[in-house]
C-alpha cells in the first residue's frame, strides 16, 4: 500500500513538473518573467527557453530625457529579487544570455517647427549576446556583437544605428556609451530627416 502511495505521489509530481515546465511565468510587482521552464531558488528566479522579462509601468507618458525598458527576450534570464517595503519582492538585477533582444522607449525633448518644446517618444530595439539590468543604477549593460536601432514614431528606417562590442544604457539620464574592440571600432550612424524624404 505504501509503495502504491509513493508511486502515485511520484506520478503526480512528474505531472506537475511537466505541466509547469512547458510555459511558466512568475510575476513580482509590475514585472513578469516567463519561459519554457522556470526555476525558483530563494530570491533568484531563472527562466530558460524562450525567456522573456516584461516590465509594466503606470499609465502616462515617459518623462522627457528618460528611457523606459519594456522587455528583454533571451535563451535564459536570471532575476535577483530583494524584499522592499511591506515585504514586497522588487527586481534588483537581471542577467540575460543567448540571443538577447531588448525593446525600450526613449523620450527626447525637442522643438517643433513653431519653436515650441515637444517630447518625442522613440522606439529602441537592441540585440546582443548577453545583457545585465542593474535596477538600482537604472543601467543596462549589453555585451557581444551589440546592434541598437533607434526609430522615430511612424517610421521604419532607424534614425540612429549603433554597432559595438559593449554598450551601456543609462536609462534615467537617457545616455548611451559605446565601446568597440581591437580591429572593429564602435560605430554610430545617424540619418537626417532630409535623407529620409529623398
Amino acid at each position: 500500500m505504501r509503495k502504491l502511495a509513493l508511486a502515485l505521489l511520484l506520478v503526480a509530481a512528474l505531472g506537475l513538473y511537466v505541466g509547469l515546465g512547458r510555459a511558466g511565468s512568475y510575476s513580482f510587482g509590475k514585472t513578469a518573467l516567463s519561459g519554457d521552464s522556470i526555476e525558483l531558488d530563494n530570491l533568484a528566479v531563472t527562466a530558460t527557453g524562450s525567456a522573456k522579462l516584461v516590465c509594466a509601468y503606470p499609465a502616462g507618458d515617459i518623462e522627457a530625457g528618460a528611457m523606459r525598458l519594456d522587455s528583454i527576450q533571451a535563451e535564459s534570464i536570471c532575476v535577483d529579487l530583494v524584499r522592499g517595503k511591506g515585504n514586497e519582492l522588487i527586481l534588483k538585477e537581471a542577467s540575460a544570455a543567448g540571443g538577447v533582444v531588448i525593446q525600450a522607449r526613449r523620450a527626447d525633448r525637442e522643438t517643433n517647427p513653431k519653436g515650441q518644446p515637444i517630447t518625442v517618444i522613440r522606439s529602441v530595439h537592441a540585440t546582443a549576446r548577453s545583457a545585465k539590468l542593474l535596477q538600482d543604477r537604472n543601467t543596462v549593460l549589453l555585451t557581444g556583437s551589440v546592434v541598437v536601432k533607434v526609430t522615430e514614431p511612424g517610421k521604419t528606417e532607424p534614425l540612429a544605428a549603433i554597432d559595438g562590442q559593449n554598450v551601456t544604457y543609462l536609462l534615467k539620464e537617457n545616455k548611451i556609451q559605446i565601446k568597440g574592440q581591437p580591429g572593429k571600432p564602435a560605430e554610430i550612424t545617424v540619418t537626417s530627416g532630409e535623407e529620409e524624404k529623398k
